[in-house]
Formats: structure tokens, C-alpha cells, sequence
């Protein structure tokens, strides 16, 4: 940089100050010979350094005037190339008007003013300044001069948006778990009395097959809510261990067939990985997901790839930017060729019913029901993409170790005897329902609306109560508190639960149940009539 072109950074630092309309003037006759030592004093910032001055004669906004190594090193613009430049040439789609605004009218007022403005640099990079704002003064009849001192906190904003976008994608899962935990109590009513009445009708009367249809409709919605339960990370599972290279391997050929002829299937799997726990159906509808969301941004062909590695993850990373445990997992990476994604896209890409499509044309449940299977499995899920430069998908799993196989077989299903269950179901729908389907196979039922009325009916019944069929959430007494106190009023009761949202949450009411003695709402009477016969044998 040469000596000319920062003189007047040298004019607004020394010499006598004096004072018009509130304001700072310097004189511009300061002695250049002490030039060169401030300059290398502003150069030696790690802070951008930038002058600006303006004029109204000129109708335009401040210029730059002049900029210290920092601002090149960060921006990518010589000096040469940014002064006589609005700063507003670094400015791009992040970069907050309303801020700005202040910013402006700072300016103009002469005001001092501290913001954070987004700016972009040469390559298109957005970075975040933490700006302070000062007038220096006045160095001609109608030119104004101001510092403007910028301070990158790149790191911090995006460090800030992370949390936000995890506490965002957290509030999110918790409404689309509370709304599919109602909506699988409406289906469970829907499906119980649809199955009923299929079966009170011959097979070719013309009823039959509008009853079917509410079936099919029903099971449908069901598929739906399914995918909202995976996204909220409520939705049963059955992990086991897998080796993510053989899996990949194995689905292969379907995946290729989904996705046709113009699209190229490539791999690149590691052997003899260590295996990672997880549910297979979950992985391969992942797989199947992410496959179709690649399909969509290749509309003219391209490459879909898969690779599998080893990956260790310090504790600096897994904590404090990935959000899990630090160990070693084994890597998925899922990458396209096809039209990438805006950054606005990208941001909200894991949420629940955001879509890029038209109506009709998609839920925008794919890729979420994705994030709550990686999440649900102790994973992590990761997005990077540019547009017209593909889209990327990083999968890490922890490794685990091969757990033995329950050699208990629950699969029996020994005809119980005519026996007394007690039922707590807070849903009156629901309630009347199971109630009905039960005495209809035999058992004498005492049906309760909440934990009191449940132990109330206990201390009251004369004969002894075989089994508990109680959804896990109620209002009212806590499910392990009513669970304690009908093991002293009944000593040996044996309990199957159910709920809308997964087996996890008895972990959460501390609550224990043998293995596979779990109905996920919405569940059919053979359902439940197999997993009483289980309990039964257990």
C-alpha cells in the first residue's frame, strides 16, 4: 500500500481538534512526516480499520476512503479495488437492511453507533462485523470524515445461529411429537371401529368396501404420523447391531431402481467396519430419503454417492459444536451432483413440512423424518451444500459393540383365561374403545380415567387384577407413583403400556416393562391381543 493513498487516515489523528455544531474538525495540516509509524500502527490491527467520507452535494452514500491490511486480508479486495466504493458493495442476501438503516442515519446525524452487519467478501463468504461507528470531523467546506472500526465475530455469529437453529429444530420436534401423540388417539378410534365393522358385513356387500377404504385412508394417515413421531424422536425402535457398509451394500439395487437410469449409483464402503446400533427399517428408510431427496435435485441425471469411514470426534467437537458424545463413530456421507441448495433452504431443511415444492406435490416430511431417525439412534446429521454444487448429508453413528440376542421368545400366544384387567386411558374415545374390544375377548374390565380412579377401582375390586393396560402419559398422579401403589394393593400385577410416543419414554417416568410388552399407538386389536398373550407368558 502506498504512503499517498492513507494520508488522510494521518490527517484525522493528530493536530488541534476544535468544534463546530457539536462535532470534531481536525486540522488537515498535521505534520506527515510522523506518518508512516501510525500507519504501521493501523496495520498491525487485527481489527478492520476503514475511513468513510461523505458528502450530500454528491447525492450518493460514504465512500471508503481508506483501509488497513486487515480489512484486505478479511475482504480479499486490495485497496485499490475497495476505495471510492459504498461499503454497501459488501453487501449481499444476509446482510440486514434495517441494520444498515441505523447505520446510515448514524451518518448522516454524525452519531456514534455500535451494530453487527453481515458483509461479503471476494469469493462471496459471508462474515460478520461487529462494528463501532465514530464521526472524525470535517476535511473540506461540505466532506466528512468517519472511523469506522470492525471487529470479526464470524465465528461467534455462526456459533449463535447453530444454537438457535438446534433450540428452533428442538421446539419444533416437541409440537410435532405433542401433535402426533394426540392425532394417533383419533386413529386409534377411527381404526378400532372401521375393523369392527368390516367384520359385521359379508364380503360382497357394497358397505364392505367403503368401511376398507376408511381403513386404507386411515392406515395412511397413520404412515404420516409415523414420520412426525421419527422426527420428534418418539417413535419405536428395535436397533441392533449393523454394519453400515455391508447395509449400504445390500440396498444398493433398490435404490438404483428408485432412482432410475440417469442417475449413477457409486460407493466407496469401507470393509469390516465396527458395527453401530440402530434400527435396520429406520436406516434403510433413511436411505430410501435421502435417495429420493437426491433424485429431486438431479432432475436431468447425475451421481448419487456413498462412503463410509471411521471418524474420531474430540470432546471440543462433540460438545460444544456437534451436540453429542466424543468417541468414534462410523461416517455416512450421502452426496449428489445435482442443483444444491439457497442458504435460506438450507437453514430450515431438517424442519417438518417445509418443502420447496408445490402444493400437493410433496409433505416435506422426508428429510425430517431423517434428522429424528439419526437423532433417535444416538447419531448425528449434518447439511452442506452450495447451489449448483450438490448437496452433501453426513451421517455419524456411534460404534457399538455386538450385544447377544434376547433368547426369551415372547412370540406365543398361550389363550389366557378370563381375566380381570384394569384399564387407564385418559381419552374417552380411546377408553370406551379398548374397553369394548377387550370384553368382547373374554376379559372383565375395570376402565379408569386417571391414576386416583385407577387405584380407587383396585382397592375396590373383590377378585385379583392379572394385568394393567395404562397409557404411560396422564394427567394428574404420576404413572410411577400409581404404578407403586397398585404393586402394594396388588402384589404380581403384570403391566403392558402404551403410548403415542415411544418405549423410550418409560425410561424418562422411570418406569420398567418386560421386553416387547409395549403397544405404539395406534395399534390394532390383534395387536394388542398378541402383546397380552406375550405378557401372559412371560
Amino acid at each position: 500500500m502506498s504512503l499517498q493513498s492513507h494520508e488522510k487516515i494521518w490527517q484525522l489523528i493528530p493536530g488541534d481538534v476544535s468544534h463546530q455544531q457539536g462535532n470534531p474538525l481536525v486540522d488537515s495540516h498535521a505534520p506527515a512526516k510522523e506518518f508512516p509509524a501510525i500507519l504501521s500502527y493501523l496495520n498491525s490491527f487485527q481489527d478492520v480499520v476503514m475511513v468513510l467520507e461523505g458528502s450530500h452535494s454528491y447525492g450518493r452514500e460514504p465512500w471508503i476512503a481508506s483501509v488497513n491490511q486487515a480489512f484486505e486480508d478479511l475482504t480479499g479486495y486490495a485497496l485499490e479495488e475497495a476505495v471510492g466504493h459504498p461499503l454497501t458493495f459488501l453487501h449481499g442476501p444476509q446482510t440486514r437492511l434495517t441494520t444498515w438503516n441505523r447505520l446510515k442515519t448514524a451518518l448522516l446525524h454524525y452519531e456514534p453507533i455500535r451494530e453487527e452487519l453481515a458483509f461479503y467478501n471476494k469469493n462471496g463468504d459471508v462474515f460478520w462485523l461487529e462494528l463501532d461507528l465514530a464521526p472524525l470531523g470535517r476535511i473540506e467546506q461540505d466532506t466528512m470524515q468517519w472511523l469506522l472500526i470492525g471487529r470479526n465475530v464470524t465465528g461467534r455469529k455462526t456459533l449463535e445461529n447453530q444454537v438457535k437453529e438446534q433450540d428452533s429444530l428442538e421446539k419444533v420436534r416437541q409440537l410435532s411429537a405433542g401433535v402426533a401423540h394426540n392425532f394417533n388417539n383419533l386413529l386409534m378410534v377411527l381404526m378400532g371401529y372401521s375393523e369392527m365393522l368390516l367384520g359385521k358385513f359379508p364380503v360382497d356387500d357394497p358397505k364392505r368396501t367403503m368401511i376398507a377404504k376408511i381403513q386404507e385412508t386411515t392406515q395412511q394417515m397413520a404412515q404420516i404420523t409415523s414420520q412426525l413421531v421419527a422426527f420428534g424422536q418418539t417413535s419405536s425402535s428395535n436397533p441392533k447391531p449393523v454394519d453400515l457398509s455391508q447395509e449400504v451394500a445390500q440396498q444398493k439395487s433398490r435404490i438404483q431402481g428408485l432412482l432410475g437410469d440417469q442417475i449413477t449409483v457409486s460407493t466407496n464402503l469401507r470393509p469390516n467396519l465396527a458395527t453401530v446400533l440402530i434400527d435396520p427399517s429406520q436406516l434403510e428408510q433413511a436411505l430410501v430419503q435421502l435417495s429420493l431427496n437426491a433424485r429431486e435435485a438431479m432432475p436431468n441425471g447425475g451421481t448419487l454417492s456413498f462412503e463410509t469411514n471411521v471418524v474420531f470426534l474430540d470432546r471440543e467437537t462433540a460438545l460444544h459444536q456437534l451436540d453429542c458424545k466424543p468417541g468414534f463413530y462410523i461416517e455416512l456421507l450421502v452426496s449428489d451432483t445435482g442443483k444444491g441448495m439457497k442458504p435460506e433452504v438450507k437453514t430450515h431443511v431438517f424442519e417438518p413440512f417445509f418443502t420447496t415444492k408445490g402444493a400437493w406435490e410433496g409433505s416435506g416430511l422426508g428429510l425430517s423424518t431423517v434428522y429424528g431417525i439419526v437423532k433417535q439412534n444416538g447419531g448425528v446429521i449434518e447439511v452442506s451444500s452450495q447451489e449448483q454444487c450438490g448437496t452433501q448429508f453426513r451421517l455419524m453413528f456411534p460404534v457399538s459393540l455386538p450385544q447377544a440376542a434376547d433368547s426369551q421368545d415372547l412370540s406365543g400366544q398361550t389363550e389366557v383365561d378370563k381375566s380381570v384387567i384394569l384399564l387407564i386411558e385418559d381419552t374417552a374415545e380411546v377408553r370406551e374403545l379398548l374397553h369394548y374390544e377387550l370384553e368382547s375377548k373374554g376379559y372383565t374390565v375395570l376402565a379408569a380415567a386417571h391414576g386416583r380412579e385407577a387405584i380407587r377401582l383396585a382397592s375396590q375390586c373383590p377378585h385379583p387384577i392379572h394385568f394393567v393396560l395404562s397409557d404411560v402419559m396422564m394427567p394428574g398422579m404420576n404413572t410411577r407413583n400409581m404404578v407403586d401403589q397398585l404393586n402394594k394393593l396388588q402384589p404380581g400385577i403384570r403391566y403392558l403400556f402404551m403410548s403415542g410416543f415411544s418405549q423410550e419414554i418409560l425410561e424418562q417416568h422411570d418406569l420398567q416393562a418386560p421386553t416387547g410388552c409395549f403397544l405404539q399407538k395406534p395399534f390394532t386389536s390383534e395387536e394388542m391381543n398378541l402383546k397380552l398373550n406375550q405378557l401372559f407368558n412371560h
